[in-house]
């Protein structure tokens, strides 16, 4: 979205609130499409599911190119929308083909970054560009049929939202300035839109990386001590992104907030995975909530941006990165209290 909006010519004159009407269609094609895959995969099952959601993408990519700017911004939400719902259709079955191989979830993660720094090139072309990937991934045969992701067991309504919440506030923090990084680097220190979108691509690509080293650090680092030093380190980047005066201490500020948002990333993950390692009930409900958290976020910053100004965009990303410590350490205290039964009579909260 952050590379599209720059496709759109946005930084010339464009109103924040309109801006973040586009996040938000997303998120409610997200939410729509959450809503119904299950449905979807039970009676089309896993294969058609995937083949279906990848043309919707495919073709909403292409009717972004025509409806693109002077049409007012109704028609390029009506053309957002799909997008979100073939997100929502490809994360669940995606989870439910790999899920129960952890490791393969892992490589997936890692692509997935890679592929959003791929797509911030391709819309610097053109938003129809990006149906590439989509129709690309078309061709890459799904053997697997597998069946509806199955229950596990509950949750305690406690474990619920404070799951719920780090999913949320950490996703949230990542997408918000993917969002919006284009969008400051351009208005605020007058940064070519090739140089903006490449900024962007580059976020993403250092997502990537961060994430597979942080995967090999928690092999023989303490989760606790990744996720602190990802916190901070985010929080650092944040600082440094809104207070500073040049390009160059700019990106400085995004290469530390980034670093900070993989190692975090990757302790997230681990954290869900120790605990709920078979549970694919689970995750899917989480993905569910990181989808929300990450299309709502930057629907928020435009109402920062249009009350407070672009430079304290940052606050929100910071917040969300301090409230995922908080939440990370709630539940060890949780674990270390109720010991490892995980049983609850909520199994229907996350």
């Amino acid at each position: 979205m952050g590379a599209l909006v720059i496709a759109w010519n946005y930084q010339i004159d464009g109103n924040p609130s309109a801006i973040g009407l586009h996040f938000l269609a997303v998120a409610i094609g997200f939410l729509a499409g959450h809503a119904v895959s299950g449905r979807a995969i039970k009676v089309l099952g896993a294969r058609t599911t995937s083949i279906l959601a990848l043309t919707l993408a495919a073709a909403s990519f292409v009717l972004l190119n025509v409806f693109a700017p002077p049409l007012p911004v109704l028609w390029r939400m009506i053309g957002l929308c799909p997008v979100g719902v073939s997100a929502a259709l490809l994360g669940t079955t995606t989870l439910l083909v790999l899920g129960r191989q952890n490791p393969a979830v892992r490589g997936a993660a890692v692509l997935f970054y890679v592929g959003c720094a791929l797509s911030a090139l391709l819309a610097a072309v053109s938003p129809a560009a990006i149906a590439i990937i989509p129709a690309a991934a078309l061709l890459i045969p799904l053997h697997a049929n597998p069946k509806p992701l199955p229950r596990g067991p509950g949750l305690r309504v406690i474990v619920s939202g404070l799951l719920g919440g780090l999913f949320f506030f950490h996703f949230g923090s990542e997408w918000a300035i993917a969002g919006w990084l284009p969008l400051f680097l351009i208005r605020t220190f007058g940064a070519p839109p090739t140089c903006a979108v490449a900024a962007l691509a580059a976020y993403f690509a250092l997502l990537a990386v961060c994430v597979f080293a942080a995967r090999r650090i928690l092999r023989h680092a303490p989760r606790s001590r990744v996720m602190a030093a990802g916190v901070t380190a985010s929080l650092a980047g944040c600082y440094v992104m809104g207070s500073a005066e040049s390009l160059t201490v700019a990106l400085s500020g995004m290469v530390l907030t980034t670093a900070g948002l993989g190692f975090t990333s990757s302790s997230v993950f681990g954290l869900v995975e120790e605990r709920f390692p078979n549970d694919l009930q689970v995750y899917n409900r989480l993905l569910a909530v990181a989808g929300m958290g990450a299309f709502l976020a930057p629907w928020l910053l435009s109402y920062v941006d249009l009350w407070a100004g672009m430079r304290y965009i940052f606050v929100v990303p910071a917040f969300g990165s301090i409230a995922v410590l908080i939440l990370a350490r709630l539940l060890s205290l949780e674990k270390k209290l109720m010991g490892d039964e995980t049983l609850s009579v909520a199994s229907e909260s996350v």
